[in-house]
Parts: structure tokens; C-alpha cells; sequence
């Protein structure tokens, strides 16, 4: 008897048929290494031109088509600490504060650690640096210009656009 719908309705969702194998995976990345002070959040494209109901369309990567893993890796030599598929948006649309989700998610194997978390403008947001700080991990990356958290003095004025 097959277990696959059933996996698939649970939590694991579209990642059934690899859920097992994918958590196995990423346990042992966890357990055989520990990171440096610094590590980095980023997306990472593995190209697939299968069929799959998560597959999802890049333009900017060069294979344009693949499975979207956000991780989080030793910014050193690029070692996987943790990762999570992408499975597409979910029944009830896209996730709101999906940037954010992802980053705490990623973290919670470094938390009180008093790392660096590096991670580009995707992920970047306040709140969150202000969340990590308080578990111990600082947060470097760029924030857009129009955030309002920025302080007036951080912003260049016109005077200085014209010089």
C-alpha cells in the first residue's frame, strides 16, 4: 500500500516523495560541520527541466529553470549548514514576509551563536536584524532606500545629488 497521499496531505506537502531523504541530507550537513563566525542566506537554483510542480522560472540564473533552495552556508568555504525547498506558493497565495520566515527558519541552528548573518537585499528588513540580535546573530546586508527605518541623515539629500 502507498503512503505517498497521505505524506503529501501532511506537512510535508509536495515534498513527500523526497521529504525523508532531503531531512537525512540536511541533518548530517548539521552534524558534520560547524560554521565559522560568518555565514550567508542566499537562493540557490538547481537546474531541472523535469517534471515538477514546484519548478520555477528564472531569468536572471543561467539555467533558467530549476528548484528554488534558499540556504545558509559557512561564508568561508560555502559549506551547507541548512536549507529549505521552495514548493511553490501555497493554497492560499504567496506567503507574506517569506524573506524573513526564511532567514529565522535557516537560523535556528546558530541561534545564540554570535554570528554574522550576511544575506543580500531579498532577505534584508529591520525587524528582522532587531529579532536576530536578540537571539545573538547580527544581520549585515543592504536595505532598499525607501525604507522608513533608514534615519534622515543616513539619506543623501539633494544638495548632495547636485555637487
Amino acid at each position: 500500500m502507498s503512503t505517498r497521499a497521505v505524506r503529501k496531505s501532511g506537512e510535508q506537502g509536495k515534498l513527500a516523495p523526497i521529504y525523508e531523504v532531503w531531512h537525512k541530507f540536511i541533518e548530517a550537513c548539521q552534524v558534520n560541520y560547524k560554521a565559522g563566525s560568518c555565514v550567508t542566506v542566499d537562493e540557490s537554483l538547481v537546474s531541472f527541466r523535469g517534471s515538477c510542480s514546484f519548478k520555477v522560472y528564472m531569468p536572471s540564473k543561467p539555467n533558467k529553470y530549476g528548484i528554488k533552495i534558499w540556504c545558509i552556508v559557512d561564508a568561508t568555504n560555502a559549506y551547507l549548514l541548512n536549507a529549505q525547498i521552495y514548493s511553490g506558493k501555497g493554497p492560499d497565495g504567496p506567503e507574506r514576509q517569506q524573506a524573513s520566515r526564511v532567514v529565522r527558519d535557516l537560523t535556528t541552528t546558530i541561534a545564540n551563536s554570535g554570528r554574522n548573518v550576511t544575506c543580500d537585499i531579498f532577505f534584508t528588513e529591520f525587524n528582522l536584524a532587531l529579532e536576530l540580535l536578540s537571539k545573538n546573530i547580527t544581520l549585515l546586508g543592504t536595505l532598499r532606500k525607501n525604507k522608513q527605518e533608514i534615519p534622515p541623515s543616513f539619506q543623501a539629500s539633494r544638495h548632495h545629488k547636485e555637487q
